[in-house]
């Protein structure tokens, strides 16, 4: 029998946060200026919204160059008849500006409280970005990095509790636990040398924390319940992301649900670096 192939499974050291954040920013979210459809501000309103449904346009800046005056949205555009395009612009002010460099989570928060985000560039706006542009891939990307983070933080606390998970994989449902006990067969069968925990996904480390209380003490949670409250949607959030195809989950079209999403994301990656006092194997 030849020896088992060596696997080195990677241990948790949280990423930088910030570089992860500095990886994806506005710049690569923006639409350019010079691709936009801008709207006139005398243009009668119901013109205007015909146009921008024609294209597939929720809204559109208004106005140009150094004669930017804002954005109006279509929505707002179809209220009444008789107006133009000036009757229901948002106006150009500093809440609705951010910098090339600005991360998804400022635009998050920016976009509680506007539908259209304008980039500025060095000397001028360089783009746009609409509340539709966080599906784009790139923020896509910025999501995966830190939900990645989280697996790789959540399986080192289940391995510093359980050890090697085999005792862990009794606490999950018996449709997951037969699929990791299938998986970790196979690989004993081919020699390679794989604890149980590196079979589980997100979803299984989520419920291995919620049936441990010396896990769940380390989120703050005293509950399964108030654990699952917290992680809420992050599975879904988990599939969506890792499969450029889904564009079907509401969380993505709810920028205050992402918002909060993401928050959670980063508390549980700290309190999960904070703590180092599991009981259970080293």
């Amino acid at each position: 029998m030849v020896d088992a192939i060596p696997h080195r499974r990677p241990t948790w050291s949280a990423f930088a946060s910030n570089e992860v954040d500095l990886a994806i920013t506005a710049r690569h979210v923006m639409t350019p200026m010079s691709e936009a459809v801008a709207l006139a501000e005398d243009t009668p309103s119901n013109v205007a919204a015909s146009h921008l449904r024609s294209l597939g346009f929720d809204q559109a800046p208004v106005g140009s160059g150094n004669d930017l005056r804002g954005y109006a949205l279509v929505r707002e555009l179809e209220d009444g008849p008789g107006r133009t395009v000036r009757d229901v612009l948002h106006q150009l002010e500093p809440r609705i500006l951010v910098g090339e460099e600005a991360t998804v989570e400022t635009l998050l928060h920016a976009f509680l409280g506007a539908d259209m985000l304008f980039v500025v560039g060095k000397h001028e706006v360089a783009g746009f970005v609409t509340q539709s542009d966080l599906g784009r891939p790139a923020v896509r990307v910025h999501f995966y990095l830190h939900i990645a983070d989280l697996e790789m933080a959540l399986a080192e606390k289940v391995r510093r509790r359980f050890g090697d998970g085999s005792e862990a994989v009794a606490l999950l449902a018996d449709e997951r636990r037969n699929v990791i006990l299938e998986r970790h067969a196979e690989a004993q069968r081919l020699d390679v040398d794989l604890d149980y925990v590196s079979d589980m996904d997100l979803s299984d480390l989520i419920r291995i924390v919620g049936a441990s209380p010396d896990l769940r003490v380390i989120f703050g949670a005293s509950s399964r319940r108030s654990w699952q409250d917290r992680v809420g949607r992050l599975v879904e959030l988990r599939n969506y992301v890792m499969h450029p195809t889904k564009t079907d989950l509401p969380l993505w079209s709810d920028v205050g649900q992402l918002a909060s999403a993401e928050a959670t994301i980063r508390s549980l990656i700290a309190e999960a670096g904070n703590t180092r006092t599991e009981s259970g194997p080293p």
